[in-house]
């Protein structure tokens, strides 16, 4: 029996060689996915650095003072909250959930739906999450985490000189549990 060549190879060969190419394409698609997914979180960590150092000096002089301010995307430079995928804000989040009257302090919200923001969105935030939740350097409160959908806060500053921003209710806090 005598099989028939094209190019010097066998059809099997050919099949064979093609199947490698794609499954190496594939791969390499994945790998730049995921670095680019990988960058993106490192910008949202050195913003919110940035944002921590930003927020410091007007938290200490509120304190000194005795002053509260208002917490929202005018506390930093607009340019802080800007990354491809992840939507930031910055907001009142309660000291404590179970006493509201402790007061609020200022951190940034974010929250992802794979419905509503799409998978890179959403994939960006769990792996935003988990890279804070394993770091140090922050404090993040989850507000949810399910199959499709993840919010959380990252605290700026645990001192409680905030006024609750009306409009801007956090899942915490009295305004949005009524």
């Amino acid at each position: 029996m005598e099989y028939k060549r094209y190019g010097g190879l066998l059809v099997s060969e050919w099949m064979t060689a093609g199947i490698i190419v794609v499954v190496g394409a594939v791969v390499a698609f994945g790998f730049l996915v995921g670095g680019e997914r990988d960058a993106m979180v490192e910008q949202a960590e050195a913003s919110l650095v940035e944002m921590q150092e930003w927020v410091s000096p007007a938290v200490e002089s509120a304190v000194s003072r005795g002053t509260l301010l208002t917490c929202d995307g005018s506390m930093v430079d607009p340019g802080m909250l800007a990354n491809e995928f992840l939507t930031l804000s910055v907001r009142a989040l309660p000291v404590n959930t179970e006493d509201f009257s402790e007061g609020y302090m200022p951190s940034v919200y974010v929250e992802a739906s794979e419905e509503s923001d799409g998978n890179d969105t959403f994939v960006t935030a769990k792996r935003l999450h988990s890279s804070l939740d394993d770091a140090e350097a922050f404090e993040v409160r989850l507000r949810k985490k399910e199959d499709e959908e993840i919010a959380f806060s990252v605290i700026l500053s645990a001192s409680p000189v905030c006024t609750e921003v009306a409009g801007q209710a956090t899942p915490e806090s009295p305004e949005s549990q009524a």
